[in-house]
């Protein structure tokens, strides 16, 4: 079964469409593209750049935990040592 939708076409279909964000280059050698999407916002929440598909749902699971761990310490959280490591 065959679809025109890259949604439906999955993550190699999404990867076609996803500009290129960044390069790793060694040697002079193109090593590595990572495709995705992104957003810069201006001052006032605006946005003020846009690549990609901007809109589309993100699953960013572990690597939000250190802006969730810096949010509670400044709301007031007192933890240190091991407990703040985990």
């Amino acid at each position: 079964m065959s679809s025109s939708s890259p949604a439906a076409a999955g993550p190699a279909a999404d990867a076609a469409i996803s500009p290129v964000l960044a390069e790793v280059v060694r040697s002079g050698f193109v090593e590595g593209r990572h495709r995705g999407s992104l957003v810069v916002l201006a001052a006032d929440g605006g946005v003020e750049l846009a690549l990609g598909e901007a809109s589309a749902p993100v699953f960013p699971r572990s690597s939000n935990k250190p802006m969730q761990a810096a949010a509670v310490l400044r709301a007031g959280l007192e933890l240190s040592g091991e407990r703040l490591a985990l």
